[in-house]
């Protein structure tokens, strides 16, 4: 660990993690040897060590022939290096030696051997030509920090503004940066700031003010000088809080002058510009005679955007039980089920949910994803630790969130990476929680539950397990991922599910322990104060569970149809990237404004799938996303991989 970033090495090719992103080694070294012309003859080697000056800490490096072309000042070299590692990864080089051509080892074919430079650089055996050391930010006695600046230094510097030296203090000290050459011009690249870095001299800059910074004032701010202006009007602005009411700003009160509205709009005016019409909240009319199939305006398309998975969403049985439940209960619980909201309907489906996963007992939620908000919120608090894999769902964020618990996360799916760090850590939390999920719904694989059921018992932890694309799309029976990997219901906590795929209905559920459940039941925030499920949505759940066991088919049929999906888009050379047999099957495009136009192109040959855009997925990596459920058929499914490749292919 290091200022709170994760890195870890010597697995798939020396990958670097860091804040749970991927980062290959050999990407940073490519964006190194671009920076500068003398570098591009050379070879480079980026690995991580351990820092001795920091607890545990480590160190981010990078060791870089230049050919010497008779100079003998490399300081442009070490900045260029630096200022383009920082900009295209948004990783802060700790150390960067400069050696000459021919330094860093090789095999016989001539590929760079990064752990034996590793061994060299940590021996002291380079031969330096130069070298950009940068001092750990805290913690550091001020003999070795090149960042320990006073507050008479600057102010000698900037007699004209306190605001400007304080936010000079604030950034050299967080860089690891001299004084020397400091200018209101200078970037705040220079200082080696990363994104966190900048996310924590914002922080500061509020203690120090006494104020918030809104993020759309700090954000775009480029130079020390920039951000001082921006920290000087908002402080101007904000002195103008205790006038009367006539004079505070609009965009503190009126909600269409909030920045975070105006942004939205900006997003929408862009789709707009791009797709012709905004994407997202069309309009299903209902009426068709296949459940595969929606009806959006006069238009009738084949259906990718909807998860009922095994088809039972207009089953006759299901529709069945939900209008019978409204002529017994009518349309609403009426309350709190603690407060005599609770029917008999509700008991029943508790029961058959426990029954079918092989838990003790189960409790039902009106929403999935405030089931893994209360729940989570609820269990853990200021003294515990949660840790969830880089693409849990933002159930399981908010729910880490409004706990109050130190949140970590880990690379996707990597148990290596999450033994690693609670070996670390683990003894400095009260509890600690797994989260992980059974099928992640943005990218359709999942985790191997074995090696993460041994880590909760090795670190004595708590797990959950989200099992909401998971449950009847995995196992022999459709009882979801534990089923698949025959997995002892006991060795998980909390098994987390929806009723609102599989299930054919609306709400969430916890199933585990009936010592867990009776506590939720009189305590959990989610439940005790919420009304219960509607009668409606508790009998078609009910329903659609039993038919799901009186026909287990089903879940061989969705396999079929997923894998019949996922192998012609293969073979078609579409990047469906780590999708792995499950009914949801991405379509990565990278670029946002591509995939906006290929979801258009498909919407009007006649099928329906949504396009997913950064920040819901990382950056280069928009798709679209497609569920695939036993509504469709394979001449559908030909055809629409078809029609992605012939119109991929025309952008």
């Amino acid at each position: 660990m290091f200022e709170d970033e994760l890195y870890i090495v010597g697995r798939w090719d020396d990958l670097i993690i860091v804040r749970g992103l991927n980062h290959h080694p050999q990407d940073i070294e490519a964006t190194a040897r671009r920076s500068h012309s003398l570098l591009k003859p050379g070879f480079e080697a980026a690995f991580a060590v351990d820092d001795s000056r920091e607890d545990g800490g480590q160190r981010l490096v990078l060791v870089q022939e230049v050919a010497r072309n008779g100079e003998t000042d490399f300081t442009p070299v070490l900045e260029a290096i630096r200022e383009a590692v920082l900009v295209e990864h948004g990783l802060a080089l700790h150390t960067i030696v400069l050696v000459r051509s021919g330094t860093i080892p090789r095999t016989s074919s001539g590929k760079v051997q990064r752990r034996a430079c590793r061994a060299v650089f940590l021996a002291g055996e380079l031969k330096v030509l130069a070298e950009y050391d940068r001092a750990p930010s805290r913690g550091a006695p001020a003999e070795t920090t090149g960042a320990t600046v006073s507050m008479e230094q600057l102010a000698q510097c900037f007699p004209d503004s306190s605001v400007l030296a304080t936010v000079c203090q604030h950034a050299l000290t967080l860089g690891g940066a001299a004084m020397s050459g400091v200018s209101p011009e200078t970037p705040l690249t220079a200082l080696g700031l990363d994104s966190l870095q900048r996310v924590e001299l914002a922080a500061r800059l509020e203690k120090s003010f006494a104020c918030r910074l809104p993020e759309t004032e700090f954000t775009p701010t480029q130079t020390l000088g920039e951000l001082a202006s921006a920290v000087r009007k908002h402080l101007n602005g904000h002195s103008r809080l205790s006038a009367p009411a006539c004079r505070i700003p609009r965009e503190h009160y009126d909600f269409v002058r909030f920045p975070e509205y105006n942004e939205l709009k900006r997003y929408e005016r862009i789709l707009k510009a791009v797709a012709g019409e905004n994407p997202y909240f069309r309009v299903d009319e209902g009426g068709t005679s296949s459940a595969g199939i929606a009806r959006i305006g006069e238009h009738d398309l084949v259906n990718f955007a909807v998860y009922d998975y095994i088809g039972l969403a207009r089953d006759a049985e299901v529709v069945a039980a939900a209008k019978a439940a409204i002529d017994r209960y009518g349309t609403s619980a009426g309350a709190s089920r603690l407060v005599s909201g609770e029917k008999r309907v509700h008991r029943d489906l508790e029961q058959a949910l426990a029954a079918f996963l092989g838990t003790a007992a189960a409790i039902v939620f009106v929403s999935g994803h405030a089931t893994n908000v209360t729940i989570i919120g609820h269990l853990l608090g200021p003294e515990d630790l949660i840790v969830h894999d880089a693409l849990a769902h933002n159930s399981i964020i908010q729910g880490a969130q409004l706990s109050g618990a130190t949140r970590r996360v880990f690379a996707h799916n990597d148990w290596l990476a999450l033994d690693a760090f609670l070996s670390e850590v683990r003894h400095r939390y009260r509890r600690v929680l797994i989260a992980i999920e059974g099928v992640y719904s943005m990218d359709g694989d999942y985790p191997e539950l074995p090696r993460f059921v041994e880590l909760k018992k090795k670190h004595r932890a708590l797990m959950l397990v989200d099992e909401a694309h998971s449950l009847g799309t995995m196992g022999s029976t459709g009882r979801g991922i534990g089923e698949h990997f025959g997995t002892d219901r006991a060795d998980v906590d909390l098994w987390m599910g929806t009723l609102s795929k599989s299930l054919a209905s609306c709400g969430g559920f916890i199933a585990g322990s009936s010592d867990l459940v009776e506590y939720l039941a009189y305590t959990a925030p989610g439940f005790v104060y919420s009304v219960g499920v509607s009668p409606p949505n508790a009998a078609a759940a009910l329903a659609a569970l039993t038919v799901l066991q009186a026909q287990p088919h089903r879940v061989s049929r969705l396999h079929e149809l997923s894998v019949h999906f996922l192998s012609l888009a293969r073979e078609e050379g579409l990047n469906t990237g780590a999708s792995a047999g499950t009914p949801v099957i991405p379509v990565i495009i990278g670029n946002s404004v591509k995939t906006l136009r290929l979801a258009r192109a498909l919407f009007d040959r006649g099928i329906n799938v949504q396009p997913i855009l950064p920040p819901v997925v990382p950056e280069h990596s928009a798709r679209l996303r497609f569920f695939i459920t036993t509504n469709h058929t394979e001449a559908q499914i030909r055809n629409t991989v078809g029609a992605i490749a012939h119109e991929l292919a025309r952008l």
